[in-house]
């Protein structure tokens, strides 16, 4: 699963991003963005495929620039009907309780190394 490529959808609050990455990098990318954004960023849902391209597609008349969209909050309602409709595996309570990007990149070091390290099962299946 380290090196698969996967699609993620990444809030500002106010706008997605929809992007993609390889499943190890996910936290570094969610890094990078946020030192580019005044509004704290948090993962939203996650595709295990690489689909990004086919989300550009559908969503295409909501792009603001690049790869950001103005979406309704029901989005995620018509990804997850996608996905079942496709078979693509994703999570949606993937980062349920997450913190914002601020908080999260003090700990990116820290917890890439304890899966590295063999961190316990399920905090890595969290992750």
């Amino acid at each position: 699963m380290k090196n698969k490529t996967i699609t993620y959808f990444i809030s500002d609050g106010d706008n997605i991003k929809i992007g993609k990455t390889v499943y190890g990098n996910l936290y570094n990318r969610l890094s990078t963005l946020q030192t580019g954004n005044v509004k704290p960023l948090t993962i939203e849902l996650v595709i295990f495929s690489d689909v990004e391209y086919a989300f550009h597609r559908h969503y295409e008349r909501f792009r603001l620039n690049g790869e950001w969209f103005f979406l309704l909050p029901n989005y995620r309602n018509d990804v997850i009907q996608i996905c079942n409709e496709k078979n693509w595996k994703f999570k949606t309570d993937f980062y349920k309780n997450m913190f914002s990007a601020y908080s999260l990149i003090k700990n990116i070091v820290t917890l890439e190394r304890g899966i590295e390290d063999g961190m316990d099962r399920d905090l890595q299946d969290r992750l």
